[in-house]
């Protein structure tokens, strides 16, 4: 019952073999060079992040050099520049709810910081 292989049948099993391993092979080579293209695209944007933060860091100790905040220790000024505490809009507060801490406990818990 077996079917006789002839030589034909298996050089075209063998070519077929070949095309599936070559267009494996084109896809590993283009799946490689995606992944490099966007390891370095990942590179750029922490590079670039890193930059606007260190940009950002820079602009906020400017400004609470202005402020006053931050004064050199060797001023001659005795007192510090009274800074100016702006507040944007209403200071919001939490819903007392959430702050029961031992509510429906006998005795005090101890919050989550404290542990």
């Amino acid at each position: 019952m077996s079917k006789k292989v002839t030589k034909s049948d298996l050089e075209s099993a063998i070519e077929k073999l070949h095309a599936e391993n070559a267009a494996l092979r084109q896809r590993v080579a283009s799946s490689e060079a995606n992944a490099k293209l966007a390891l370095k695209d990942k590179d750029e944007q922490s590079a670039s992040i890193a930059f606007l933060k260190t940009e950002l860091m820079t602009k906020c100790l400017e400004v609470a050099r202005m402020e006053g905040y931050i004064t050199r220790a060797n001023e001659s000024d005795p007192e510090p520049a009274s800074p100016t505490i702006r507040t944007f809009g209403a200071i919001e507060r939490p819903p007392i709810a959430s702050v029961s801490y031992g509510a429906n406990w006998s005795e005090p818990q101890t919050p989550w910081w404290n542990r």
